[in-house]
């Protein structure tokens, strides 16, 4: 509900004070009309006339007064309604894609993807749930797993290389485990304060997601948060914020249980992209309600994207297609 406050105008300014409150308008408008008609045309009656027109004058003058005060009052109180400087876009701001397959490699099903990256023609990979959660090199050719190093005890989540490092999240366990992204060896471990969800880096910053609609910008030394944005749909919070890839100056995340990807502006967290996925399940058996879209990797030297899911028998190589 729109509240427009009330406010009171005081009019000054004719040389002679009407006192409305005892002849009203249409008091008013029967004495001149009825003098009219009599063809009257004493002082009675130019009294009446000028009562008359200093009224017509007056609703004139308060109608104006009236439609600038609801005006004002509108862009006080509303002002990102009327101006084109805001951070709340409409849907016709996002643009929409769609995917093009062109490529696709087996995939394990018993790998509950929740981390994918891509580097030196090779896939690396974070499979969560407890007692079954690990750490893979896969060939990003044929498919076939070169290295796996299971993670016991924990549920692991998102992953990102890092210089010469693979930092990987956990989900309710608070800590981030690094490892040598040549032999898998441990080499530490960062600690937060939230779930873990999605892990990318843009050329300064790790990126992390904790399921809700905030994106945490954390130093890769420290782990510390230097910022934190949240994410706006269509002027509305995005939640489930999962897997994250840093493409091209944008995010591409995606969103727990839906079958599209977003792309987000780390600048501000409004979606400015739409990727539609749907072209990917034509081509997957029927899936469990688990088995949701969730891994992106970009390869940036022929500039296609792998994307995967939970338990999913492939890991397609997709070129977004504008949607017009």
């Amino acid at each position: 509900m729109f509240l427009v406050p009330m406010v009171c105008v005081v009019c000054v300014g004719t040389k002679k004070k009407v006192s409305f409150d005892k002849v009203g308008f249409k008091g008013i408008l029967k004495v001149s009309r009825a003098h009219n008609l009599r063809g009257n045309a004493g002082n009675g009656n130019r009294q009446e006339s000028n009562k008359f027109m200093q009224y017509v004058e007056y609703r004139s003058i308060m109608r104006t007064k009236a439609i600038m005060v609801i005006v004002l009052s509108v862009m006080v109180i509303f002002p990102r309604y009327l101006f084109s400087g805001t951070n709340e876009n409409s849907p016709g701001d996002v643009k929409k894609y769609s995917v093009n397959i062109v490529g696709e490699i087996p995939h394990h099903t018993n790998s509950f993807t929740q981390g994918l990256i891509f580097h030196d023609e090779k896939i690396y990979e974070s499979t969560g749930l407890i007692g079954q959660s690990t750490l893979q090199r896969i060939d990003a050719h044929t498919g076939i797993v070169e290295k796996i190093l299971p993670v016991p005890g924990v549920f692991a989540e998102g992953l990102v290389r890092w210089n010469n490092h693979l930092i990987q999240l956990t989900w309710n366990d608070r800590v981030a485990l690094i490892y040598n992204i040549s032999d898998f060896s441990k080499v530490g471990m960062f600690s937060y304060e939230t779930q873990g969800w999605g892990l990318t880096a843009d050329n300064r910053l790790l990126i992390m997601s904790d399921g809700s609609d905030r994106i945490y910008f954390r130093n890769p030394n420290s782990f510390d948060v230097e910022r934190t944005i949240h994410v706006r749909y269509h002027g509305k919070p995005l939640n489930f914020i999962n897997e994250l890839e840093y493409v091209d100056g944008l995010i591409h995340a995606n969103i727990w249980r839906e079958k599209f990807i977003v792309q987000i502006d780390p600048a501000d967290g409004i979606v400015v992209g739409y990727i539609d996925c749907r072209p990917l399940f034509e081509r997957l058996p029927p899936l469990d309600s688990e088995s949701v879209l969730n891994g992106i990797a970009y390869n940036e030297k022929n500039r296609t994207f792998y994307l995967t899911g939970k338990n999913w028998p492939k890991i397609f190589q997709v070129v977004p297609v504008p949607q017009f």
